[in-house]
């Protein structure tokens, strides 16, 4: 059964005619996609004011009961309006009503709420039929520091989720269980600090190396960081070479304020590279019984074999090239 609540005003229409259900935020995508006006504006009265609504329960799509008339208090925001970021108007000074959303099962509910002298970012809505005044900012609109600009706070881009987490060897994109020894592993994070006053974060990081029951720590760093003011994410970056091959544990610990806000804890393996599953040399590897066409060579070096005598040689791209033009060598046939 879907319950859905139903908002309509009596005598101005609060909500129109919109079926509401839990709040959830839109993202910036649509938020710049479906707001019919973006502006930045400074808070200059606030009065409070009583609204009357009827909600209307909805069952299986059919309206069954109606509840109401209710009497809400809202606050209603005088605006001078600074700078328009989108679709701009010919006024200069507007009101507006605080934000709502239909709740489940008990109706209308506020949404944030603002102080004179408060600078902030209004998303105006979208609807088909306006034709009511004072109309109602979206939930989403937000307070910013006097000292930002509307426009760069508007156009930084939000992380999807409140946070990102990067890992990078060898100067590519990797995932946990693709670690080669002996290359520097980059963690990069970035975590929406939700402000825009700027705010500290801490991470502690630690890493151990599991071997059967006994863990060795193999790296350990206290980080901090800032989000500057007018810019939300604050970015944390470290970063390990792992020397052995095995399974290894990560874990996280991240402070605000000096308080721990979230921890975390990843296990990933990491298996040899190229440049350490053989250390020794092409001949000596050959001397030893390894067929040459299955000899290792460090990476960025390709294997040919001796046309005299088929012994192997690693050497550059280039190299081989040359080598094979004068008929010193030839490359190995691979079978399987």
């Amino acid at each position: 059964m879907i319950v859905l609540i139903l908002a309509v005003s009596l005598g101005i229409s609060l909500f129109g005619n919109h079926a509401y259900a839990m709040w959830v935020p839109l993202s910036q995508k649509e938020l710049l996609e479906q707001s019919k006006t973006i502006f930045v504006g400074n808070v200059t009265s606030v009065t409070p004011i009583n609204v009357q609504y009827q909600s209307q329960i909805a069952r299986n799509g059919t309206i069954k009961q109606s509840v109401g008339p209710e009497t809400m208090i809202l606050d209603e925001y005088t605006v001078k309006v600074d700078e328009f970021l989108k679709n701009p108007q010919n006024y200069d000074v507007i009101k507006l009503r605080q934000a709502t959303v239909g709740g489940v099962p008990s109706g209308p509910s506020t949404i944030g709420g603002f102080e004179v002298g408060d600078k902030v970012l209004f998303y105006l809505p979208k609807y088909e039929n306006q034709t009511f005044f004072p109309m109602q900012y979206l939930p989403e609109s937000f307070k910013i520091p006097q000292f930002c600009d509307g426009k760069d706070v508007l156009m930084q881009k939000r992380l999807e989720g409140s946070s990102n987490f990067t890992v990078i060897q060898n100067g590519m994109k990797v995932d946990y269980g693709n670690f080669t020894t002996s290359k520097t592993i980059q963690f990069l994070y970035d975590k929406d600090m939700n402000t825009l006053l700027g705010k500290s974060l801490d991470v502690s990081v630690g890493i151990v190396k599991m071997t059967g029951n006994y863990n060795q720590p193999v790296f350990s760093q206290n980080i901090h960081a800032e989000s500057k003011p007018c810019q939300w994410v604050a970015s944390v970056e470290w970063a390990y070479t792992p020397k052995e091959a095995g399974r290894y544990a990560m874990g996280i610990i991240q402070k605000e304020g000096g308080i721990v806000t979230d921890t975390s804890s990843t296990s990933f393996s990491v298996r040899p590279s190229v440049d350490t599953l053989n250390p020794m040399s092409p001949l000596q590897q050959f001397k030893s019984g390894i067929p040459s066409q299955t000899v290792e060579c460090v990476s960025n070096f390709q294997l040919i074999l001796k046309t005299e005598d088929g012994s192997p040689a690693c050497v550059s791209p280039n190299a081989a090239q040359i080598l094979i033009e004068r008929g010193w060598g030839h490359f190995p046939l691979r079978l399987g």
